[in-house]
């Protein structure tokens, strides 16, 4: 499976005018291992967390809101930041 580089989530923030307020390398290590975990492609949970784009194939949405998938995609995401913020 193909893992996400700090060079590519600096690069979406870049193209899309906006500013990271969190730690990239964090950021990058929590995304990749989600996708370890779920199977999921990295590109499509970066643009889960930053930018609400629905997964379909996960059922993280439905009629616009987060699904209890979607929500806990997001959670595993944030829970594995905060272990590489916190080192």
């Amino acid at each position: 499976m193909r893992k996400i580089t700090q060079k590519v989530i600096k690069q979406w923030f870049a193209e899309n005018g906006f500013k990271p307020r969190h730690n990239i390398k964090s950021m990058k290590e929590a995304i990749n291992n989600a996708s370890e975990d779920l199977g999921a492609d990295t590109y499509d949970l970066l643009l889960l967390l930053v930018a609400n784009e629905p997964i379909h194939s996960m059922n993280t949405h439905s009629y616009g809101f987060h699904t209890s998938n979607g929500r806990y995609i997001i959670e595993l995401i944030q829970n594995y930041y905060n272990q590489y913020e916190q080192k």
